[in-house]
This record gives structure tokens, C-alpha cells and sequence, in this order.
């Protein structure tokens, strides 16, 4: 179910808000208008993590359903130490919400580096040679 927005509103860009605004939100993998109502609401979205991210959290999950395996197991026999288990569980969850903070952390960057990428990225664009993405150390 989705949430009703009864109120329309526009807003006037130039042509360098405009970019930013596309560059975010493809980064962000949402559309303008969602990014714009995170920005609102207070909360700064990062770049969409790559897929390496999301294979490492299969990962961790396929890790931690294997534990839970082993608990059920160890419960209904009693060969293994439960309350171990349980704790090496909850250590995993808490590892994987530490993944998930430091990965999904916002990282704000001034507007000048947001200068910096569409004109890098223009003349790169112009000059037939690799294209600088977001995350590129370009103010060094």
C-alpha cells in the first residue's frame, strides 16, 4: 500500500541543481521525488551499495540460518552448548546490523565536490576516457 501525496509542488532548478539532483537519486537508486522526500524528512541517503554488499549479507545470513540449525539441533539432543549457540546468534545479528550501519552510514559531501564530478565527468565524457562515478577521490 502506498502513501497517498495529495499535494503536488514544483520547484525551479538550474542546470547544475538539476545534474545533482539526477546524480543523487541514481546513486541513491530512487527517483527524484523520493530522494527529495528522504532530504525532507530529515535523512541524507548514500549511494546504493554495490553488489558485493548484498553478497556479503547472504552470506552472513546463509552463516547465521546454518547456527540456528545447529541450536535446533543441539537443543533437542543436547550434545552442544545451547546457550552458546544462542549467544554466537545474537553476536551475528549484531554484526550484521554493524555491516549494514557502517555500509548504509550517510557520508555527506559539499556541493563543491558535486561541482567537481559533473564537470569531471562532462570532460571525461568529451574526451573519450574513463568516467569518474560518485565515491572518486576528485578534491585531492
Amino acid at each position: 500500500m502506498s502513501l497517498k501525496r495529495p499535494i503536488p509542488k514544483r520547484y525551479d532548478l538550474n542546470e547544475f541543481e538539476n545534474d545533482i539532483l539526477k546524480v543523487k537519486s541514481d546513486q541513491a537508486g530512487m527517483s527524484e521525488a523520493a530522494l527529495i522526500r528522504e532530504l525532507i524528512t530529515g535523512y541524507a541517503p548514500t549511494e546504493k551499495p554495490g553488489k558485493e554488499f548484498y553478497d556479503a549479507m547472504n552470506d552472513i545470513n546463509k552463516i547465521g540460518i546454518n547456527i540456528n540449525q545447529i541450536a535446533a539441533v543441539a537443543n533437542s539432543t543436547g550434545v552442544i552448548d545451547v546457550e552458546w549457540l544462542k549467544k554466537q546468534v545474537e553476536l551475528l545479528n549484531e554484526k550484521m546490523l554493524e555491516l549494514k550501519a557502517i555500509v548504509l552510514k550517510a557520508k555527506p559531501y559539499q556541493v563543491s565536490y558535486y561541482e567537481k564530478l559533473i564537470y569531471e565527468q562532462n570532460k571525461a565524457k568529451k574526451e573519450g576516457r574513463p568516467v569518474p562515478k560518485f565515491g572518486d577521490d576528485l578534491l585531492g
